[in-house]
């Protein structure tokens, strides 16, 4: 087995269907190279594989920037090891595993860059290989259909809501409160879901942490999660509002806080969810997972956008209206309501009522 990088290195025997790389917790067969030489591993779970047994003969050499494993095994399944072998079979396809560290990664402490699977024939390597896509886990399902509508579509309409629904014209005193309050609930309680199964994901399948997305997720996760306490030591305004002398510091400070970490955690959120549909390719995931990510991300996103903008170009839009539950033409009424307040008030050369026509 060759690679043209400095890299550790890994081929195994394993089984068709669901989770090849462990063959779906029974057990793949695997030979590694790394920089200590070729040991040989029964991986029943995705993480760095413990008690490898040294291969006899096997040479593991990396130079000039390539790596290369030479290893020789019986086709059949070994007695010795206790049943953690599987046999090769010429003539029939069966599931090969492969996996490599990455250029300059040759301790296996390290994680993969990349890995995958092909059904291939031993007895006839001419005639090509299938390759195939790993199918996602229902820990992965759960995770992205918690977390692509929380961070793509309804943590960031609330943030949106709050910013631009407070001036609309007629609305309910603290309707967009109240609309804000609800999302973010949704939104919180959904990425934390998410969060949950991302966890349980990676205890069962995975053990990985460090790849970007999840970096970001768990900067994410953490602001979100504690957005909610933030909020309730808020300082509040008195009864009637502030004073003349406007906000004390204290609140300020506060909404500095609240919202500059909000919409921190709003950005990197939406970000992620692109970064996660692209972590679900590079690790040779099947379509399902990363379209239906991408897809909510994507329609979440676009509306969070299209709406700030309109709002931003008109805070007295028809959508926020209609969110706040605004009385329709309400913005015009009350300013026809405010200028004729003053009894004496009259538009400048309009005629006075006794100067009106009878009809």
């Amino acid at each position: 087995l060759k690679s043209d990088k400095n890299e550790w290195i890994a081929w195994g025997v394993s089984k068709s269907g669901s989770g090849a790389m462990t063959a779906g917790g029974e057990g793949a067969d695997v030979h590694i190279c790394d920089q200590d030489g070729v040991k040989r591993y029964w991986v029943t779970k995705q993480s760095t594989p413990e008690d490898g047994v040294e291969v006899a003969g096997a040479t593991c050499t990396q130079v000039d920037g390539t790596t290369e494993m030479v290893v020789t095994r019986t086709l059949a399944a070994g007695a010795r090891r206790s049943g953690k072998e599987r046999e090769i079979t010429p003539g029939t396809p069966q599931t090969i595993t492969w996996a490599r560290g990455g250029d300059g990664e040759t301790s296996l402490v390290n994680q993969h860059e990349t890995r995958g699977f092909a059904e291939v024939d031993l007895g006839n390597i001419a005639g090509g290989v299938t390759s195939k896509k790993s199918s996602a886990q229902w820990t992965l399902w759960l995770h992205l259909l918690f977390m692509a509508p929380a961070w793509g579509a309804i943590l960031p309409m609330g943030a949106a809501i709050a910013n631009r629904c407070k001036a609309v014209q007629g609305a309910p005193k603290g309707k967009w409160f109240q609309l804000h309050r609800a999302f973010q609930s949704i939104g919180w309680t959904l990425q934390l879901l998410g969060f949950i199964f991302a966890v349980v994901h990676c205890e069962k399948y995975s053990k990985h942490f460090n790849y970007l997305h999840t970096i970001i997720g768990m900067v994410v996760v953490a602001i979100g999660t504690l957005q909610p306490l933030n909020a309730i030591v808020r300082p509040h305004p008195p009864e009637g509002g502030w004073p003349e002398g406007g906000k004390p510091a204290a609140r300020t400070a506060w909404e500095a806080v609240h919202k500059g970490l909000g919409w921190l955690a709003i950005i990197l959120g939406m970000v992620n969810v692109i970064l996660g549909v692209l972590l679900a390719q590079h690790l040779d995931f099947e379509a399902g997972p990363w379209v239906v990510g991408l897809v909510i991300g994507l329609i979440g996103i676009v509306a969070f956008v299209g709406y700030t903008g309109l709002s931003l170009a008109n805070p007295d839009n028809a959508f926020s209206k209609a969110l706040t539950g605004a009385r329709p033409g309400s913005g015009d009424t009350e300013m026809m309501a405010h200028a004729t307040s003053d009894p004496a008030a009259k538009l400048e050369g309009a005629p006075s009522v006794t100067e009106m026509p009878a009809q």
